[in-house]
Parts: structure tokens; sequence; C-alpha cells
């Protein structure tokens, strides 16, 4: 049994408050990461776009052993999930950290 007015907030169709998603994959080296890596990286920002996940954001960078892609979205949960989803597939799961960052 559902209490009186607990579904409000989802009968309004609004979302919740824009959040960021980090996806964090780590690389051998200190400079850039290879091409390989790069086209991975590029996949899993397209594809999560084509999820309707959210948006990258221009703070995704590269270096040090680190990609970091920042995902802005109002549902986060939905944007982790397709984000580990997409990882697994391409194999990079071992490598990767996902979640909401912090601001």
């Amino acid at each position: 049994m559902v209490a009186r007015g607990s579904a409000a907030p989802a009968a309004s169709g609004r979302l919740g408050p824009r959040r960021k998603v980090h996806i964090q994959i780590a690389y051998m080296g200190k400079g850039p990461p290879g091409p390989l890596l790069r086209e991975k990286c590029a996949r899993v920002e397209e594809t999560l776009a084509e999820k309707d996940a959210g948006t990258i954001g221009d703070d995704s960078t590269s270096g040090d052993g680190l990609v970091h892609i920042f995902v802005n979205t109002r549902e986060p949960q939905k944007a982790i999930t397709e984000a580990w989803k997409i990882v697994n597939h391409l194999g990079l799961s071992a490598r990767a950290t996902i979640k909401i960052a912090e601001n």
C-alpha cells in the first residue's frame, strides 16, 4: 500500500536536480592514453549520449594514468547503470570506477 501523496513527485514528470557522474578509467603510464583506450573512451561517451543517460561535460580529461569522463544528468542512477554496462562490454570494468561526483 502506498501512502497518500507519495506518488505526487513522480506524477509531476519532473526530474531531480542536475548531478555529475564521474567515470574514471585507469591505464599504465604518465602520458596520454593510447589510441585503443582513447577509442574505447570515445565509445563510452557516444553510447551514453545515445542511451540518453546524460551529456558529456567539458571537464572530461586524461593523463597521468587516468581518464576522467564526467556525465551531467538528472538521472544519475541511470547514467551509472548504463556506464557500467558499457565499460563491461568494452572490457574496461576492472580498471573503472563510476560514482556520483563530489561537488
